[in-house]
């Protein structure tokens, strides 16, 4: 994962808990290892710690004998005083034991909660700690739920001025929205607020019954299906993950993610299997840890025709098919046979990725900014027309694209200037009819 961009988009899609528990056994893989050398090295090869043990006990054993010889202590006193410093030395050998234990299990925990950290928005712990009452409400689905936004405000906490300044739109569960309006106009601020990024807004927010900030934050974003603006590059998957992570994510909502379950064992299924396997290494029966380890305990299933499909759907998998691995191709020249994809396979990527596990609200901010002007009206219809029974949220520039939506609002400084149909606002003859006009006018030649 590479920067604080790559960071901020992970937690915008919702899928940290995913990325814990697929890569949290490869993250501690070195150190894993190096527990598991140890152990093998001198435990087994060159048990120093025993070795020490018996140089301590025979130097001791000879000062009290020759105490005996010079008779400044009897039989009774050896026995007394051997027995004395044994249980000195058990306890000192037990207590390094277990402090080199504690500290290596601290340094597995610092790491687990650092990261851990970027699933928890730090204006949701602000929220928690000013509420009187701390029980969330779990999700497990927004079938039916509309979205009701009442003189809802929100000021980013650097600015003077509120990006939002007093919105009031109603979205029925089930229909298809498209929000438009000029760059700064509170687009891309509504979903961040509408998503929970943003909980510290003033007005009302709600997607059914609750307000969002009253919702567990995991379960609620596993609820939607997320592109943000921008291409979002997933530089540490292939082809194949990349379209089943929000399928692969929801397993893992509500899971009690314990420290234990990021060990590197958990690639073996067992303990005594990675221990032999990392044995064997340092016997040189592996030369290369990525290519003969990694490879062979990251299983890797056969494609399902389903993802076949909706790379299909999306016009990308004719491309797929011309990678060195096809579907299992990692989408990064950093890895071998890796391959660097351009913007508008990025985007039609992670259509596809949301066509294979769509959820009940599915958002999608300038979805198609890199893909040219007919091939983003097909891709715009396509979601239109299969999430009829979901809702659907698409912020775009393009006005062309979104005609077919059942409703439209225009965002203009943070208010929602116009509302209704295509052809109603077409009628009224405002902004959204005479930017629609221009591009028409542009696209025509």
């Amino acid at each position: 994962i590479e920067g604080a961009h790559s960071l901020k988009r992970i937690k915008e899609m919702g899928i940290v808990n995913y990325l814990l528990v697929k890569f949290g056994p490869i993250w501690n893989f070195p150190i894993d290892t190096t527990v598991t050398r140890n152990r093998y090295w001198y435990l087994r090869k060159l048990p120093l710690d025993y070795i020490l043990k018996e140089i301590a006990n025979i130097f001791v054993l000879f000062l009290l004998i020759m105490e005996v010889v010079q008779k400044k202590i009897n039989i009774g006193n050896l026995t007394f005083y051997y027995d004395l410093t044994q249980q000195v030395f058990m306890g000192f050998w037990s207590f390094t034991s277990d402090l080199g234990l504690l500290s290596e299990q601290i340094y597995f925990l610092n790491r687990f909660f650092d990261f851990w950290e970027k699933d928890f928005p730090t204006a949701v712990k602000k929220y928690l700690a000013n509420t009187k009452t701390k029980q969330f409400v779990r999700v497990n689905t927004f079938k039916g739920k509309d979205i009701i936004a009442k003189n809802l405000k929100y000021r980013y906490p650097t600015a003077k001025n509120y990006a939002l300044k007093g919105v009031n739109l109603q979205i029925p569960y089930g229909s298809n929205i498209a929000i438009v309006g000029q760059n700064g106009a509170g687009k891309s601020t509504f979903l961040k607020v509408l998503l929970g990024h943003y909980t510290s807004y003033k007005g009302s927010l709600k997607v059914g019954e609750y307000d969002v900030k009253q919702y567990d934050y995991n379960s609620y974003l596993s609820r939607f299906s997320i592109l943000p603006q921008g291409v979002i590059s997933t530089v540490w998957e292939t082809v194949y993950d990349t379209v089943r992570i929000d399928f692969e994510n929801r397993k893992y909502i509500g899971k009690n993610l314990t420290p234990e379950i990021f060990s590197a064992y958990t690639l073996t299924k067992s303990r005594q299997r990675f221990e032999e396997i990392i044995n064997n290494m340092f016997k040189d029966k592996y030369t290369d840890v990525w290519e003969d380890i990694f490879k062979k305990l990251v299983y890797k299933n056969r494609a399902s025709q389903k993802v076949i499909d909706v790379l299909k759907q999306v016009g990308l998998y004719s491309d797929i098919e011309k990678l060195p691995k096809g579907l299992f191709t990692y989408l990064s020249t950093g890895f071998k046979d890796g391959v660097s994809l351009s913007r508008g396979q990025w985007q039609r990527l992670h259509i596809a990725r949301i066509l294979y596990d769509p959820g009940e609200i599915l958002i999608l901010d300038e979805p198609t900014s890199a893909i040219d002007p007919l091939a983003s009206f097909k891709l715009i219809d396509l979601i239109f027309e299969k999430f009829r029974d979901r809702t659907v949220i698409v912020v775009s520039h393009r006005y062309s694209t979104i005609a077919k939506a059942d409703y439209i609002y225009v965002f203009d400084s943070g208010k929602v200037v116009e509302q209704g149909t295509h052809k109603e606002l077409i009628k009224k003859n405002g902004y959204y009819a005479k930017a629609y006009k221009e591009e028409v006018k542009r696209l025509k030649g």
